[in-house]
């Protein structure tokens, strides 16, 4: 949620007139062994709970069933 939440408050000063809006992050986490048995089960856990975090709207991190559950963060701030 902290990492969500820096993501938000951060200005981008280079982007200038450019960056009207706040950037959020949408994400997918996975961890091993929980979320599969080899190299490959945590990335396509990741990838899918990604999918499924963009899906829920805008900065939301899905966890991998391993931990369960999404943070979705804070509405942006203007």
């Amino acid at each position: 949620r902290r990492f969500q939440q820096q993501i938000c408050q951060h200005r981008f000063p280079k982007l200038s007139a450019e960056a009207r809006d706040t950037l959020t992050i949408s994400g997918g986490l996975a961890t091993f062994p929980w979320d599969g048995a080899d190299v490959a089960g945590p990335l396509e856990q990741a990838d899918r709970n990604a999918l499924a975090s963009k899906r829920s709207g805008k900065n939301a991190i899905t966890f991998g069933p391993g931990s369960g559950g999404v943070s979705q963060g804070s509405p942006p701030h203007a």
